[in-house]
């Protein structure tokens, strides 16, 4: 299976970095807010595999975090080894995702940035309230 990526513009928060296949070890930037992975050609994550559908699933920003959601695949969309439901589900960080009938061959890690794991950045003085410390 191999992944085409389309750039995403500004930092982003969160990546996907892909274990396996072609690429294995490079990462895609989940920079826009909502993120479309399938095997069509106007998707942000092209997946050249034929158990992939033409869309088969979704990352979604907010202000709650990363949300991935099947988008009524045929080979399903499986997070930690679990199929997701009828349901976006909320990712966390480390959650290894797989997209339709890749018998793990390949799978994406989602990792967050520390901001939207909401912990304060390294040498920050902001306080648990928000308030920054004097």
């Amino acid at each position: 299976m191999r992944s085409k990526m389309v750039s995403n513009p500004g930092k982003p928060a969160a990546v996907l970095k892909i274990e396996g296949g072609s690429n294995d070890g490079q990462t895609i930037a989940l920079g826009r807010e909502m993120t479309s992975i399938g095997r069509a050609a106007g998707n942000d994550i092209v997946v050249d595999d034929s158990n992939v559908s033409r869309r088969h699933a979704g990352i979604r920003r907010d202000e709650m975090g990363y949300w991935i959601g099947d988008l009524g695949s045929r080979n399903g969309t499986w997070v930690n080894g679990t199929s997701l439901d009828d349901e976006p589900q909320r990712l966390r960080h480390t959650d290894r995702i797989q997209v339709g009938g890749t018998d793990g061959e390949v799978a994406w890690v989602f990792t967050e940035s520390r901001a939207t794991m909401g912990m304060p950045a390294l040498g920050s003085t902001a306080q648990p309230n928000g308030e920054s410390a004097p």
